[in-house]
C-alpha cells in the first residue's frame, strides 16, 4: 500500500511539474508582453523624478506600511488554517499559519505559485505528503482568487467606481458560490466549502487585500489620491497580476494601476509601487528564508484538531458505522460517541451513556468548532436534551422510539388486537419465517433492489442501506411464501438490545407479512434473554403538532405509515430530541439531515469486507 501511495504521489508530482513548466513559459511570455506595453505607456517617463519620489518616502510611511503588511500576512496564515480544516487535514494550527505565511512570501516572489507554494508547505509541515501539499496549495490559490474577486466586486458596487459590469458579474458568481455551498457538490475527492468556511475565506481575503492596498496608499508621495479611489484600482491590479502568473504580478499590476489611477503622475505612482514591492514582497521573502531552512520540526506545537479513534459508541445502532459514512469521536477513558457530518454541522447520533454526558457535549462542541461546523445532537434521549438546554442550545422533540420488552410481550392483549388480525392473515396465506444465517442469499438482493426502485432509492446517514457485508453483522429474518423469499428485516444486535433496521419487501406480499417478521424477531429476542427490542424511531410529524420542517421529514420518511405499523405492537414510546444552536441552527441542521438522509452518497467499497469498525458487545 505504501509503495502504491508513493508511486501515485510521484506520478502526481511529475504531472504537476510538467504543467508548471508550461505555465512558466506562458508567464514569461505574459511578462515580456506586459513590460513591452508598459514601456510604450511610459513614453517620456522621467526615471530621475521617480528616484526622487522613492527617496522621499519617510520613515513613518515605511513603518506604517510594514505594520499593514504584517496584518495582511497574518490573515493569509489563517487562510491556510481554514483550508486545512475544510480538507480535514489535522495539523497544529501554529505551524499551519507559519507554513502559509512562508509559502506566500516565497511563492509570490519567485512565481510558479502552485509548485513553489507546495514545496514550501511540504517542507514546513513534515506530516504532509507532497500530493497533499499540492492539494492544499491549489485550494488556497483558487479559493483566494475567488474570494478576492468577490471583495473586489463588492467594493466596486458599493463605492460606485469603474467596473460596474465586472462587479455585477462577480456578484452573480458569488451567488452561485453560495448556492454551491448549500448544495455541497462533490467533484471526485473535492467538496465545495460550506458557508461558514466560505464566509471566513471572504472575510480573510477582505482583511488581506485591504491591508495590502492600504500599505500602498500610505507610500504614495502625496494625499492627492484618496483611499476610496486607490483601493478599487489596487484590487483590479492585484487580480490582474494574480491571473497573469508572473512573479508578484510584475508588469500586469503596473499596467492596470497606471490605467486606473490618473490623478497622480506616473513617476510618483510607480515610486510608491516600487516601495510597496519592497515591503510586501522583498522583505517578507528574505525573512521567510530562515524559516524555510529550519523547516517545520516536530509537529507538537499549538492546538491540533481532535482526532477520531476506534472507541465504541454506547449506542444501540452503532452498527451503522459499518456503512462508512459515520465515525466515532473519542471522549476519553476508552469511550466514544457516534458522529456524522453534513455540510454545515457535526452531529452526535443517539448520545452517550448518562456518565458521559458532559464530556460528550464538550468534545463535540470543540471538534465542531475546529472543523468550522455547528455542533448538534440528533435522536438523543431526554437526559442529554436537558443538558443541552442547560448549555444554551435549542431543543426540539423530533420523534420517539418504539420500545418493546420481549420478556413480557404477548400479542394476546386487548391493546394488540390489530396486530393479532395481521398475524392471522399472514399465517392463513401460508407465510413462513426463517432466520438467514451466514451467506446472504441472492433473493435478498432482488427484494432490496425492487424496494429501492419503488421508493426512489434507499435512505442514508442514520438509516441503514442494503449491503451483504453490513447485514452479515445483524440478525436477518426472511419471510417465505410458496417456496419464494418475499420480504426480510434486519436488526442491530448490541448488549441486551436489538434494534430494527432494514425492512424490505416485494411489490405484493400477503397482508401482515411484515408484522409477522417483527413478531418473530421479538420472540427470538425473548428466547435469547434480550431485555429490549427497539422498533426504531417514528418522526414527530406522525404524532401531530410538529414544526413545518419536521412535518416534511415525516411526510418523506413515511412517518404516518410507520406509526400505524409500530403502534400495532403497543410499544412504550421513548421521546427523541434534536439539539442545536437557536432556531436558525435548528433549521440548518434539519436541512442538512434531509439532504443526508434522502440523498446519501454511494456506499464506499471499503465497507464490503474491510476491517470491522464496530466492536460488538
Amino acid at each position: 500500500m505504501e509503495l502504491k501511495t508513493l508511486a501515485r504521489s510521484t506520478a502526481i508530482s511529475r504531472s504537476v511539474v510538467a504543467r508548471q513548466a508550461g505555465r512558466i513559459g506562458l508567464s514569461l511570455g505574459i511578462l515580456v508582453a506586459s513590460l513591452a506595453l508598459l514601456a510604450q505607456q511610459l513614453a517620456g517617463f522621467d526615471s530621475a523624478q521617480m528616484h526622487l519620489a522613492f527617496m522621499a518616502v519617510s520613515a513613518p510611511q515605511w513603518a506604517l506600511a510594514l505594520c499593514l503588511v504584517i496584518i495582511s500576512y497574518a490573515a493569509i496564515g489563517q487562510y491556510d488554517v481554514l483550508i486545512l480544516r475544510h480538507l480535514a487535514m489535522r495539523h497544529p494550527e501554529v505551524q499551519v499559519r507559519r507554513a502559509g505565511i512562508t509559502a506566500l512570501a516565497i511563492s509570490q516572489t519567485v512565481g510558479m505559485g502552485l509548485l513553489s507554494g507546495a514545496l514550501v508547505r511540504w517542507r514546513m509541515l513534515p506530516a504532509l505528503r507532497f500530493a497533499e501539499a499540492l492539494r492544499v496549495t491549489f485550494a488556497v490559490s483558487v479559493s483566494f482568487l475567488l474570494a478576492a474577486g468577490v471583495v473586489t466586486a463588492v467594493i466596486h458596487a458599493v463605492w460606485g467606481m469603474q467596473g460596474r459590469v465586472l462587479a455585477i458579474g462577480v456578484l452573480c458568481a458569488a451567488g452561485v458560490f453560495v448556492a454551491l455551498s448549500i448544495a455541497r457538490p462533490r467533484l471526485g475527492q473535492w467538496t465545495w466549502p460550506n458557508l461558514f468556511t466560505l464566509g471566513g475565506m471572504v472575510a480573510l481575503a477582505a482583511i488581506d487585500v485591504t491591508a495590502a492596498g492600504a500599505a500602498l496608499w500610505v507610500l504614495l508621495p502625496s494625499a492627492e489620491v484618496g483611499f476610496a479611489i486607490l483601493l478599487p484600482a489596487f484590487l483590479l491590479a492585484l487580480l490582474g497580476g494574480m491571473i497573469s502568473g508572473t512573479p508578484g504580478g510584475l508588469g500586469a499590476f503596473e499596467l492596470v494601476i497606471l490605467a486606473q489611477v490618473t490623478t497622480l503622475d506616473a513617476e510618483g505612482l510607480l515610486a510608491a509601487v516600487m516601495a510597496w514591492r519592497l515591503v510586501y514582497f522583498a522583505i517578507p521573502s528574505v525573512l521567510a528564508l530562515p524559516a524555510l531552512a529550519m523547516g517545520g520540526g516536530v509537529e507538537d506545537a499549538g492546538p491540533c484538531l481532535p482526532q477520531n479513534d476506534a472507541a465504541t459508541p454506547d449506542w444501540s445502532e452503532a452498527g451503522l458505522l459499518r456503512q462508512g459514512h459515520l465515525s466515532t469521536l473519542s471522549i476519553g477513558q476508552g469511550r466514544g460517541i457516534a458522529i456524522g457530518r453534513t455540510g454545515h454541522t457535526l452531529i452526535c447520533l443517539g448520545g452517550p451513556g448518562p456518565e458521559d454526558l458532559v464530556r460528550a457535549f464538550l468534545h463535540l462542541r470543540q471538534t465542531a468548532k475546529a472543523e468550522g461546523r455547528l455542533p448538534a445532537f440528533y435522536k438523543i434521549p431526554p437526559r442529554l436534551a436537558a443538558l443541552a438546554r442547560q448549555r444554551g442550545m435549542s431543543v426540539t422533540k423530533i420523534g420517539a422510539d418504539a420500545i418493546i420488552a420481549p420478556q413480557d410481550f404477548s400479542p394476546a392483549t386487548p391493546s394488540r388486537a390489530s396486530l393479532r388480525r395481521k398475524l392471522r392473515k399472514a399465517r392463513a396465506a401460508g407465510v413462513g419465517v426463517a432466520e438467514c444465517g451466514g451467506q446472504i442469499p441472492p433473493s435478498l438482493h432482488r427484494i432490496a433492489a425492487g424496494w429501492a426502485a419503488r421508493h426512489g432509492g434507499e435512505r442514508g446517514f442514520s438509516m441503514g442501506r442494503f449491503c451483504p457485508h453490513y447485514l452479515a453483522h445483524q440478525r436477518v429474518f426472511v419471510a417465505q411464501h410458496k417456496g419464494r423469499d418475499i420480504a426480510f428485516i434486519s436488526l442491530h444486535v448490541a448488549k441486551d438490545v436489538w434494534t430494527l433496521d432494514l425492512m424490505r419487501q416485494d411489490r405484493t406480499v400477503p397482508d401482515g407479512t411484515m408484522h409477522l417478521l417483527v413478531a418473530h424477531a421479538i420472540d427470538q429476542a425473548r428466547r435469547n434473554g434480550v431485555a429490549e427490542v427497539n422498533l426504531a424511531a417514528v418522526p414527530i410529524g406522525a404524532f401531530g403538532g410538529a414544526p413545518t420542517i419536521f412535518r416534511f421529514l415525516s411526510h418523506h420518511g413515511g412517518g404516518n405509515g410507520l406509526w400505524q405499523f409500530k403502534a400495532s405492537f403497543d410499544p412504550v414510546w421513548r421521546p427523541l430530541y434534536l439539539a442545536a444552536h437557536g432556531r436558525v441552527g435548528t433549521s440548518v441542521v434539519a436541512l442538512g439531515l434531509i439532504r443526508a438522509i434522502h440523498r446519501p452518497p454511494p456506499l464506499p467499497a471499503a465497507n464490503k469486507g474491510s476491517a470491522d469498525p464496530v466492536t460488538q458487545t
